[in-house]
């Protein structure tokens, strides 16, 4: 693969990982219309050096990060760079250095830490905080990386319904960290104790009162009035586009 299939392979990466080409543009401070032109498949641009850098400092990543192929080691199991926390130390699966996924480009440090993240199904989100330690890799569905620094017993979630659209449409992966503080207007994963499963929604602070609010203005605010458990706060969305 050439230098300039490598940028489209990463910026198309980076354009899920924003959550769409506009969203893209306007956080790394480039044109729209540059970015349709780079990935057009009638008349493909060239992307010049300058806006790699701008979509790199945009998006947290490593001087150079555009220019290097990723490469993935296998879902499941403990191989190349990979290995499971300590026991008790938590889920999450971390790699030891930024070669083992970016390949042996030159990379200068940079604020990213990759890691993967287990895949739950909704149920065992809701009480992922008190199994997670007898959970076992050949628990889980699938294994998601995520760029975020999170805690080791970070978990990833698949969306279901249209309650945070257009933000966080069904189908989203959500990366959730149960070590992060929720604060107002953090979005998260919250089990009310009278149900089974956890629900993923906006959480309102007002007054000494709390409210769970979606996206979608289809459907109504609740408030919090019962017992509930905070699972963990949204640190990353991730949607495919095909």
């Amino acid at each position: 693969m050439d230098a300039k299939a490598i940028r489209l392979y990463n910026l198309k990466r980076l354009i899920a990982e924003a959550g769409g080409q506009k969203k893209l543009a306007q956080r790394c401070g480039v044109s729209p219309a540059y970015l349709s032109q780079i990935i057009s498949l009638r008349t493909p641009r060239k992307m010049g050096d300058n806006v790699a850098r701008r979509l790199e400092r945009g998006m947290d990543k490593p001087h150079g990060w555009m220019d290097v192929l990723l490469e993935y080691a296998p879902r499941h199991g403990v191989m190349g760079g990979y290995a499971m926390p300590r026991p008790g130390g938590g889920f999450m699966r971390e790699v030891d250095s930024p070669s083992a996924i970016y390949g042996s480009g030159q990379l200068q440090p940079g604020p990213t830490v990759v890691a993967q993240v287990p895949l739950v199904n909704w149920v065992a989100a809701g009480h992922w905080q008190e199994t997670v330690e007898s959970v076992s890799p050949a628990d889980c569905e699938a294994w998601i990386d995520t760029t975020k620094r999170v805690g080791r017993t970070a978990f990833a979630l698949r969306v279901k319904g249209d309650s945070m659209e257009p933000k966080v449409p069904d189908g989203a992966v959500i990366v959730v960290d149960p070590e992060r503080q929720p604060a107002n207007g953090s979005l998260v994963v919250v089990r009310l104790d009278d149900d089974a499963e956890a629900t993923f929604k906006k959480l309102l602070i007002e007054g000494g009162r709390r409210y769970l609010a979606p996206i979608n203005p289809r459907y109504p605010v609740i408030e919090i009035k019962g017992p509930a458990t905070v699972c963990g706060v949204v640190r990353q969305v991730l949607i495919d586009l095909d």
